[in-house]
């Protein structure tokens, strides 16, 4: 039996390897579903308590994505440099963030605009969305554990 073309549409295997790019790949995921979330999240806000509830709710999903979006843009730059330095770098980019931001808050202080309910809304459901999407999105990337390209070659065929 000859091996036929795919069918029009359907998908050719590829070979097992590595995710390319996974850092990119769980920020793109986590930003969609955040994107959503922020635009649900503003709906609801807006039919039950206004404009000022509709923007806390955005602000509070996007301040979410930008927390953790640093982190895997982190990942990504050193990643592709030097990837046992990844889990370093997180922790560092972890550190930077949580100064950075809760000097902003203690600086800057909460806007008159804030719905403060809306905010908790949006920040409480952006955390859990991110997570679950990431989570999700983690276990299905690919990581290349060894070598395959250096192991050597059995001269008899066999395993």
């Amino acid at each position: 039996m000859g091996r036929t073309a795919p069918q029009h549409g359907a998908r050719i295997p590829r070979a097992a390897g590595e995710t390319p790019q996974p850092w990119l790949t769980l920020l793109r995921a986590c930003s969609l579903a955040s994107v959503g979330l922020a635009a649900a999240l503003a709906i609801a806000g807006l039919l039950a308590a206004g404009i000022e509830a509709a923007l806390s709710a955005i602000g509070a999903v996007v301040l979410v994505l930008v927390f953790f979006g640093i982190t895997l843009l982190i990942g990504h730059v050193v990643g592709r440099r030097n990837p046992r330095a990844a889990l370093g770098a997180f922790m560092f980019g972890y550190l930077i963030k949580v100064v950075g931001f809760g000097a902003a808050v203690f600086l800057l202080g909460t806007p008159d605009w804030i719905d403060r309910l809306w905010f908790l809304i949006g920040g409480v459901a952006g955390v859990v969305v991110w997570q679950a999407t990431e989570l999700i999105v983690f276990s299905r990337l690919r990581f290349q554990l060894y070598d395959d390209e250096s192991a050597p070659a059995d001269k008899g065929g066999r395993p």
